[in-house]
């Protein structure tokens, strides 16, 4: 099974676990699609925290979701899926005892599916989905959980797809310049560019050469970086705070 989160979602999930020193929870929304699920929403309900805990409860955290539920009209999807999902900041993502048992206890309030989520501030995550009152050829197989599932970003919802329509329809991008080095470390000036040397930036390049532009890269720069590090490992360095100056860094990448 594939689990699929939208965009808008995966910023708003990690932005929010990032945002604090604390854990940090909250509900939302999927739906199955066919083998797939689809991860939509994400929000925040009331809750105390500290930096091992989340509490819904004393809040009314719980009720609240179930109340935006109602309000939002899901409840009657038949392919409907609860979220879960909650942080360990800086620890590892693991299933603690509490969560073991906030899990199983959801079986009770009638919920039948629930996708479960823990995720920290490197990246890393975990991720299953727990199935409750399963039948099967009239046998009861009760509680199953499905653990260790990917979570991959979903290229596909409107927003992106609308991005990459008015990017496909609007740039053009060349190749990166060959920038000579002299011994004083300046450059000269690049070599000329050919029409056979253009390719259309995908909708991750965009947004890398955005992040670089602002990190003092000029496009150029930009370009280079990408062709010879890749948009994961600058997307990474960028998160970390781990970025060198365009000169550094292009100069390091030359040699590897």
């Amino acid at each position: 099974m594939n689990v699929l989160i939208d965009s808008n979602a995966e910023r708003r999930l990690w932005a929010m676990i990032r945002a604090v020193d604390t854990e940090i929870g909250g509900w939302g929304y999927a739906r199955l699609s066919g083998r797939d699920l689809i991860w939509h929403e994400v929000f925040l309900v009331p809750q105390e925290v500290s930096p091992s805990e989340v509490d819904f409860e004393a809040t009314g955290g719980d009720v609240a979701a179930v109340e935006r539920a109602i309000k939002d009209g899901v409840l009657d999807d038949p392919t409907f899926v609860w979220v879960s999902w909650h942080s360990h900041h800086t620890m590892d993502p693991f299933w603690s005892k509490t969560d073991e048992a906030r899990i199983a206890g959801m079986s009770k309030t009638g919920i039948t599916r629930l996708l479960s989520f823990v995720g920290c501030h490197d990246g890393d995550y975990s991720l299953r989905l727990d199935v409750f009152d399963v039948q099967a050829y009239d046998i009861s197989l009760g509680h199953v959980s499905l653990n260790g599932l990917e979570l991959i970003s979903d290229a596909d919802d409107e927003f992106t797809a609308m991005i990459s329509r008015e990017i496909t329809a609007n740039v053009k991008e060349t190749k990166a310049r060959s920038w000579s080095t002299t011994p004083a470390g300046q450059r000269s000036l690049p070599a000329p560019q050919h029409d056979d040397d253009e390719r259309t930036l995908g909708v991750s390049e965009v947004f890398a050469v955005s992040d670089l532009m602002d990190h003092d890269f000029t496009y150029d720069q930009a370009i280079r970086a990408l062709d010879e590090i890749g948009v994961e490992v600058v997307d990474d360095l960028i998160e970390r705070g781990e970025l060198l100056d365009p000169d550094t860094m292009l100069l390091q990448g030359g040699r590897d």
